[in-house]
């Protein structure tokens, strides 16, 4: 693991250091000073609240590119399971509890040095205060808001790296249907209406869930099936009249 007391993005130092970065290699920041999600959205991570981290992947097979994010997004779930928190998925690769975001995954791939780097923002040990100091884009929580006690980072951190590591190596031994299957069991959006936001269209319809490639499935009221390989998605709540 290559730890720092800070800085600017984890995943940002470990593209621009894919040359001397090993396979499996681990950038670890104690605070991030300018984390960013996906479209590149902020995210906070002050010291010893904000779990940040990046996992350097080289060479990998072709098929698992798409999904690579999902795998780690899935250990982050698993991960919260070791800690007594249910999780759940929202496309792309998104952590939720309650509805609300605790964690994220940002995967950027160098197609010349056929290399992905997968960025984690999971929030520990940020309270209420913290949380409303930044404007977010969807409800925000915390471990610590739901367990009610702070914990210990190094412990969240072990796990997530196991998980991590694990979910990597089974991906790898199974392939994509493995990711597809996994994911399907804490899917947040599958059989919700949803609003899909791409390349300045909306698309409304029912989730099916994600195809045998991790692409978002959506069946629209005229019966049409449209796959998304990118894109804003937010389930629609139905509303009792």
């Amino acid at each position: 693991m290559l730890v720092f007391d800070a800085l600017a993005s984890t995943n940002k130092w470990a593209l621009s250091h894919l040359g001397t970065c090993q396979h499996g290699d681990v950038v670890w920041a104690v605070r991030q000073t300018h984390g960013r999600g996906r479209l590149d959205r902020p995210w906070l991570s002050p010291d010893d609240r904000g779990l940040t981290l990046s996992i350097v992947i080289i060479h990998p097979h072709q098929e698992m590119i798409p999904v690579l994010g999902q795998a780690v997004a899935l250990a982050v779930v698993n991960t919260l399971h070791r800690f007594g928190i249910s999780g759940e998925l929202k496309w792309p690769n998104d952590i939720l509890v309650g509805g609300k975001k605790i964690a994220g995954v940002l995967a950027e791939v160098d197609f010349d040095r056929n290399a992905v780097v997968l960025g984690i923002g999971l929030n520990v040990n940020l309270n209420r205060d913290d949380l409303a100091s930044v404007s977010f884009n969807h409800p925000t929580t915390s471990m610590r808001l739901e367990k009610g006690a702070r914990l210990a980072m190094d412990d969240v951190r072990d796990c997530l790296t196991r998980e991590v590591e694990k979910t990597l190596d089974e991906a790898a031994r199974s392939g994509v249907p493995y990711i597809i299957d996994q994911w399907a069991k804490y899917d947040w959006l599958q059989g919700h209406p949803v609003r899909v936001c791409c390349l300045e269209e909306t698309f409304c319809g029912e989730c099916l869930g994600l195809d045998g490639r991790g692409r978002l499935r959506v069946i629209d009221d005229k019966g049409r099936e449209i796959t998304f390989w990118a894109g804003d998605v937010e389930r629609i709540e139905s509303t009792s009249h």
